[in-house]
């Protein structure tokens, strides 16, 4: 199942949930999501509200898998997604379940991601605030300021390639994740660390 899909008006944030699907961002004239390669049993329903353009993929309610074990949300939709989006959009929240994330060149104040086992890749990019929540996917920036950064794992590693020299905050919680952070210039960086969690490997580099 292949389609193009647009917004009904104006928005100025996208909200993604899905199951098994790969995403990449980047910018274009207007908000496009393509998708293809979806399994026929599954629907796709956007709508927007508050000038955020949700999307979701789930299966289709009078599907065998919905009828017999009653799921009302996402399940093993799979599939691949190319989202554009225009210079309106300030933000993009996403809540993924073993699909891959990228962007590439874009720019966006608010950047908030959820994974159970997807990774996240950030290239060519320019992020104000970036919120990345994962029990063993792993993110990586390229090329990408990152102003103010807040970091949940378990497992997942995560390797940052530059701070901005001002920036905001950097929360970092991890039980056995590597984190490999680059901040830009040469001011002292002052870390407080919480020994009640184990932290596998911690480097911040200048």
């Amino acid at each position: 199942m292949n389609g193009i899909l647009k917004p009904e008006k104006r928005v100025k944030g996208i909200v993604l949930n899905f199951v098994d699907v790969d995403i990449d961002i980047v910018p274009g004239n207007e908000n496009i999501f393509e998708y293809e390669d979806f399994p026929e049993n599954i629907e796709i329903k956007n709508y927007v509200e508050n000038e955020r353009w949700y999307l979701s993929v789930k299966p289709k309610s009078d599907s065998f898998l919905s009828k017999m074990f009653g799921f009302s949300f996402n399940f093993n939709s799979g599939g691949n997604v190319k989202l554009k989006i225009n210079s309106d959009i300030l933000e993009i929240l996403i809540n993924n379940v073993n699909g891959d994330v990228s962007l590439n060149k874009v720019a966006l104040n608010n950047f908030y991601a959820k994974s159970v086992s997807g990774d996240i890749g950030i290239y060519n990019s320019k992020i104000k605030y970036l919120e990345f929540y994962s029990t063993s996917g792993d993110l990586e920036s390229v090329n990408s300021p990152i102003s103010t950064l807040d970091i949940k794992t378990v497992s997942g590693d995560c390797e940052i390639d530059y701070l901005t020299e001002n920036f905001k905050e950097a929360k970092i919680k991890t039980v056995s994740g590597d984190i490999d952070i680059f901040v830009v210039g040469e001011k002292e960086v002052f870390i407080n660390r919480n020994t009640s969690r184990l932290v596998k490997y911690i480097q911040i580099s200048l």
